[in-house]
């Protein structure tokens, strides 16, 4: 199977892209509106589980609708009319958490921006904090907590096994970019990054305590980011496109 028939083959999916908070997904949302016509994507509001996010799906989108964009974890497939693929972005999780920090400091929409100006919460205020998320990646990805870390985390690899065709990271974006370009047939477009915290501390300005708690409290985070971070690459190209014959060959897409 050749690329323009893998392309071909891919169009007739439904795209769902799962967007996890602080992780360039904002820019991937304004890369994927210029490659498809506005009407064919849906943006969709938080969603808690799949079928929340389902229920504000109308039976005309799920007719009309080619890609659905929305902070919403794993599932959405299983109520949608046509066969779906899946993509995402990650982010080293560290980096991710002050990343995060900053930007509730910048965004006066965010709902915990004025309770972090009025109470001057510190980084090690959130970060010790339940405001502060554990392992959000997985879990997003996994779709739920299914009982053990590592049942967790064997379902998120699953989901990525069966339905994601490509997993990108925030730190090689333009990397991921080129894959999707190639293995989808999106045209190369010039786009702006959007929401990117300004005023922020460096990791490396971050006490090795903090960074420590960070990381005991993201463990699972930081093995899958290890994991996945250079197996969707340009590099790896061939693999992709033979891995995504065999899915389309098989039936399984």
């Amino acid at each position: 199977m050749n690329i323009s028939e893998i392309q071909q083959k891919l169009s007739s999916k439904t795209l769902i892209f799962p967007h996890i908070p602080k992780t360039a997904g904002t820019t991937l949302r304004s890369v994927i509106l210029s490659q498809y016509s506005q009407e064919k994507v849906h943006f969709l509001k938080v969603s808690q589980t799949p079928l929340e996010a389902a229920q504000k799906i109308s039976e005309s989108d799920n007719k009309r609708v080619h890609c659905y964009v929305g902070h919403m974890p794993y599932g959405l497939h299983k109520y949608l009319a046509k066969p779906a693929i899946y993509i995402t972005l990650i982010r080293e999780p560290v980096d991710r958490i002050i990343s995060m920090y900053y930007f509730i400091r910048e965004e006066p929409a965010h709902r915990l921006h004025n309770e972090f100006l009025s109470k001057d919460i510190s980084l090690e205020d959130f970060v010790l904090s339940r405001n502060c998320p554990r392992n959000e990646q997985v879990k997003k990805i996994a779709g739920s907590m299914v009982g053990s870390a590592k049942e967790t985390m064997d379902l998120a690899y699953q989901n990525i096994c069966n339905h994601f065709l490509a997993v990108g990271t925030q730190e090689n974006f333009d990397d991921f970019l080129q894959v999707l370009q190639k293995i989808l047939g999106w045209k190369n477009k010039s786009y702006t990054k959007q929401k990117v915290t300004k005023n922020r501390k460096n990791k490396r300005e971050v006490s090795q305590e903090l960074i420590d708690i960070i990381k005991e409290r993201n463990g699972m985070d930081i093995a899958f980011y290890n994991n996945l971070k250079n197996k969707f690459t340009i590099k790896n190209f061939d693999y992709i496109v033979s891995r995504t014959t065999s899915k389309l060959i098989k039936n399984e897409w």
